[in-house]
């Protein structure tokens, strides 16, 4: 079956969303690969250079390729997550562009995402202080550490995290039988042993210019809050802020020196109104559980608050309210969990967030603290009677 999952995402001329979409209909990617033309036909506005792309990538050949990648990866200690599972987060997938399938090696927590710490490669001694205190931070607290494993602040931030016995995972924009920089191989085999490391590349892929965007953006649907620490006049770590407000992510910027060309770049976000970062705890602002269990351990239960039903809630809006509780949550997310459409889930959005429940922050929902503070709080003895009645 990984075979198939690796055929799909290598179609030519079929991007994710796109196979996402056929996912969508045929449910596996064997059933795609087996999919008449006539049935391709028959999903509505599938493009013709789709289904042509489909059609043409039909044969045996590069089934067999894709047999042989999936082969050479299990022979090195790589593992696939296709897109329908578990360990695959639900806010990830939620990102349009996100890879139907992601190589791996390590060990994958269940019920991501974190926080990501990224930066410039050339950092001061106040970036790294900064990374490393964050880092050490969320180590503490189980929250998952998401970066690029890259020169300077990445790789700063995620020693310390290690340090700390916190978890980590590296997203890398090359097959993961390879390091980049190579003197981050040491960094990496310690990565792998106490988190992982991430690609949407096989195996045998060297590291390009062209591969660190779509890096960028991975390193953002995994996290639910990104922090830039540095970032030059023309810093990589910029377009990773530029994703992270596309995919409806928090994002911080530190501040630092007007005379600090590694701060250029994040003192301009400050300008143009992200939230500058002062304190550790900003990073728990958006996300009240953590959960770092890993793949092989069970996923712990997580305790949903009695509502008291006296705030003249819906059921879906009760529903809502519960979901959230866990977690922040995209729309589409919520519109799935929910089995509804966007147009009736936002009526209720709207509802709640003018009695202020909950935040709207583009396509992204959560609660506020007076949201937080109803859940968390007991129920009254009117509720409770009403509950044994």
């Amino acid at each position: 079956m990984s075979a198939y999952w690796v055929w799909l995402s290598r179609l030519k001329g079929v991007g994710p969303v796109n196979q996402k979409r056929l996912l969508d209909t045929f449910k596996s990617p064997r059933r795609i690969y087996r999919a008449t033309e006539a049935e391709l036909r028959a999903i509505p506005g599938l493009r013709p250079s789709i289904i042509k792309a489909v059609i043409a990538g039909q044969c045996t050949k590069l089934l067999e390729q894709a047999e042989a990648v999936a082969e050479q990866a299990a022979g090195k200690g790589i593992r696939l997550l296709p897109f329908t599972d578990p360990l695959y987060p639900a806010a990830a997938k939620a990102v349009p562009a996100a890879p139907v399938i992601l190589y791996y090696r390590g060990q994958l927590a269940v019920n991501l995402p974190g926080v990501a710490i990224v930066g410039s490669r050339r950092c001061t001694e106040y970036g790294k202080m900064v990374a490393a205190e964050a880092a050490t931070f969320l180590a503490n607290r189980g929250i998952p550490l998401i970066s690029g494993m890259a020169k300077g602040i990445d790789g700063y931030g995620q020693t310390a995290c290690l340090r700390a016995g916190g978890y980590t995972l590296a997203f890398l924009a090359y097959g993961l039988d390879q390091c980049y920089p190579r003197e981050h191989a040491s960094l990496m085999e310690r990565i792998v042993a106490e988190g992982a490391t991430l690609s949407a590349y096989p195996p045998g892929v060297p590291p390009k210019k062209e591969f660190f965007p779509a890096r960028n953006n991975l390193i953002t649907a995994w996290s639910h809050t990104v922090l830039i620490v540095e970032a030059g006049k023309e810093s990589g770590a910029l377009l990773t802020a530029k994703y992270a407000l596309t995919n409806g992510r928090q994002v911080l910027a530190v501040p630092n020196s007007i005379y600090c060309p590694e701060s250029i770049g994040t003192n301009r976000l400050i300008s143009q109104g992200i939230t500058p970062y002062l304190s550790p705890e900003q990073l728990l602002a958006e996300e009240p559980t953590a959960i770092a269990a890993t793949q092989n351990k069970p996923k712990p239960l997580q305790a949903t608050p009695n509502f008291c039903l006296t705030h003249n809630w819906s059921v879906q809006q009760e529903n809502i309210m519960r979901l959230l509780y866990i977690v922040p949550r995209q729309m589409e997310e919520l519109a799935l969990e929910l089995k509804t459409d966007l147009t009736t889930l936002l009526e209720d959005l709207w509802t709640l967030e003018l009695d202020g429940f909950i935040r709207l922050q583009g396509s992204r929902v959560m609660l506020t603290e007076a949201g937080l503070k109803t859940g968390l709080s007991p129920l009254s003895n009117e509720c409770k009677k009403a509950d044994h009645s």
